[in-house]
Order: structure tokens, then sequence, then C-alpha cells
């Protein structure tokens, strides 16, 4: 009777232990696929922002590319008009 009740004692020790064990590993698994996405997440992030930085490094040179343009133009302008002036100030003193 008593080697009976220790084997039933043995046998619910034996069926807890392998459901805690199943718990254990599925509870590992999930620390490793959750680690696994925060990799991913990082990386991603990681990706995302040397785009960034690449796309603004592309367009700031476009900018001043085109600010350099437009600076130039304008001086090309002001100095068509000088050359305009003072034709017009040679033209009245031959008059």
């Amino acid at each position: 009777m008593q080697q009976q009740r220790q084997q039933e004692i043995l046998q619910e020790i034996m069926e807890k232990t392998t459901f805690y064990k199943g718990k254990i590993n599925q509870f590992l698994n999930n620390q490793i696929f959750e680690q696994d996405s925060l990799k991913a997440k990082i990386m991603k992030s990681k990706q995302n922002i040397i785009k960034k930085t690449n796309y603004t490094r592309i367009h700031e040179k476009n900018d001043k590319q085109k600010n350099f343009k437009k600076t130039k133009s304008r001086k090309e302008r002001k100095q068509q008009k000088l050359q305009k002036m003072i034709y017009k100030f040679s033209d009245l003193q031959i008059e």
C-alpha cells in the first residue's frame, strides 16, 4: 500500500516536471524569438537611419549646388544691369 502511494506520488512528480519542462522550453523559445525580433528591429532602424542620412547628404549637396547657381545668376544679372547703365551713361556723354 505504501509502495503504491509512493509510486503515485512519483508519477505525479514526473508529470509535473515534464509539464514545467515544457513551460520552461516554451518560455526560452519565446525569449529567443523576442531577442531575434528585437535584433531585427534594431538592424532595420539602423538601415533606415543610414538611408535617411544618405538621402539628406545627397539633397544637401543638391541644395548647395542650386543655391550656388542662384547666387551666380544674381551676380550675372547685377553685372548686366551695371553694364547697361554704363552704356547708357556713355551714350549720354557722347551726345
